[in-house]
């Protein structure tokens, strides 16, 4: 035996503006949600913790890290995203970096990778070149050191070198006789040199006054 009820919607203005509202209150959490779930940033030389404060500002504190940690990263963020996800967006961000992140539940965790290794020390690049004379004659035996350390090689017969130097190093050329030089390292690949002979130092005689020696 069924039982059926029917019941006609009276399209009076009270129960419209009740399912109006009814509608709104049960569309408003996804829309909402949707619309925080994108994001839009614009970054230009930003160190990373100023990059995660942005997206945090744009998106309520979704992203946690350590502070201590985040600025200790060198690497500055250059990156211009529109309506992309958070995790995208972060994604973007470490890039590069030495950090990744996790998802926990609607947070985001920006964390060090794992077997990620700073280096211990500066990293050393090849400079190649060659040391001639004034008159354009490759030079032999010329010291190529780098200053403060005893990383050192001499040319050969034709006035090559190549070294292993480390960035914002200085890079010394000395030979008996020549006139020391001393270079700053900016990443060149090569870096010809020039020797020019040491001046040398003549004693002078003054004679400032005559005199007789007895007899």
């Amino acid at each position: 035996m069924k039982l059926i009820f029917r019941f006609k919607l009276q399209k009076s203005p009270f129960v419209m503006g009740v399912l109006v509202l009814l509608a709104t209150l049960t569309l408003t959490p996804f829309y909402g949600q949707a619309k925080q779930s994108l994001v839009s940033v614009t970054l230009k030389d930003a160190k990373l913790i100023q990059a995660l404060n942005e997206i945090n500002t744009k998106t309520g504190n979704q992203i946690l890290y350590k502070v201590e940690e985040v600025t200790k990263e060198s690497k500055l963020i250059t990156l211009t995203v529109k309506d992309v996800s958070v995790a995208k967006c972060v994604e973007e961000c470490l890039n590069g970096t030495g950090f990744a992140f996790s998802l926990q539940g609607d947070l985001i965790v920006v964390h060090p990778k794992k077997n990620h290794e700073q280096p211990q020390g500066p990293v050393n690049q090849t400079l190649k070149g060659t040391v001639t004379d004034i008159a354009g004659r490759p030079m032999e035996g010329v010291a190529v050191m780098v200053k403060g350390t005893t990383t050192g090689i001499a040319t050969d017969d034709k006035g090559y070198y190549e070294i292993k130097v480390p960035l914002q190093s200085i890079i010394v050329y000395a030979m008996l006789g020549m006139k020391r030089k001393e270079i700053p390292y900016r990443s060149q690949n090569v870096l010809n040199i020039i020797m020019e002979e040491e001046a040398a130092e003549v004693n002078e005689v003054v004679v400032t006054g005559v005199f007789t020696k007895a007899k």
